[in-house]
Order: structure tokens, then sequence, then C-alpha cells
């Protein structure tokens, strides 16, 4: 997987550097805007993503049981007739 990953960031940079050449600094410029732009729109992404199974994880399980501090203490129910 590692080089994988870095094979495509090498990828991004021999893409960058050819548009320089054959291209121009103006183009360079634009797309350079771009790429972080979207790097920004993906690294936000990929925060709520996280921060949502954050929340997630520490949220109570709806049909968890409630511990307290203070129990609620109850009398013992008295036997029914048919409780023997």
């Amino acid at each position: 997987m590692r080089d994988d990953t870095d094979a495509r960031v090498g990828e991004v940079f021999r893409r960058l550097s050819i548009m320089r050449l054959e291209l121009g600094e103006t183009a360079l410029d634009r797309t350079l805007r771009d790429v972080l732009q979207t790097l920004g729109i993906a690294a936000h992404r990929e925060a709520e993503n996280r921060a949502r199974i954050l929340a997630e994880r520490r949220a109570p399980a709806v049909q968890s049981i409630r511990v307290t501090a203070f129990a609620d203490r109850r009398g013992p129910e008295p036997f029914g007739e048919d409780d023997g």
C-alpha cells in the first residue's frame, strides 16, 4: 500500500512539472490553486468523517443500561396469591 501511495504522489509532482514546462507558469499557478483547493476540500471531508466516527463512538447506545451514582431503591414487591 505504501509503495502505491508514494507512486501516486510522485505522479502528481511529475505531472505538475510537465505542465510547467509545456504550458507555462500561468497555467501552473491556476492548476496549483485548484489542486490546493481540492486538497482542502478532501481534508475537510476526512475531518468531518473522523469527527462523526468519534461522536458515534462516544454517544451512549440507545438500548444501554443507565447507571447512576444514586440507585432508585424500591421496596420488595409483595407476593401475589398465585406466587406461593
